[in-house]
């Protein structure tokens, strides 16, 4: 069994070990420009192969210290997307926003309406339906950590 010193040396490197430069990472693919981004996260998306028209979609929301693919595809929701046919995006926090990567819902100016955070991820989920011609709000779900 390994030391806690080689255990947070092997986190460490897992951490600062950057995604590949490509636009698709693991499962999810990364989409550079999705409109405003006051918020300053990143959008990634995950959409099932034959995805049809108006499919609902999930937004789901990383926990402290966790990357959100790591979170969307261990929680199960990139499998329950590929089952039950929806789209996934997944914002995710940077440690320039919070040293802890947690989303700042704490935080006046990244809760208030077409501000910070909440205003970068209503930015995402306009960017997907549109792209993608999903279903409009009544079906648009969240899903956090």
């Amino acid at each position: 069994m390994p030391g806690v010193g080689e255990t947070l040396a092997r986190l460490k490197r897992a951490r600062s070990t950057p995604l590949s430069g490509s636009p698709t990472h693991g499962r999810m693919t990364l989409v550079p420009a999705f409109g405003d981004d006051p918020g300053a996260l990143r959008m990634l998306t995950y959409l099932p192969a034959n995805l049809p028209p108006g499919a609902p979609l999930v937004v789901v929301l990383h926990g402290c210290t966790q990357r959100a693919e790591a979170y969307a595809s261990t929680a199960g929701w990139l499998t329950l997307a590929d089952r039950l046919g929806f789209a996934v995006i997944a914002p995710e926090q940077s440690t320039a926003n919070n040293p802890n990567r947690c989303f700042n819902w704490f935080q006046p100016g990244d809760v208030v309406r077409g501000g910070g955070e909440a205003a970068s991820i209503h930015a995402m989920v306009a960017h997907l339906v549109r792209a993608e011609r999903l279903e409009q709000p009544r079906r648009i779900l969240l899903g956090c950590n």
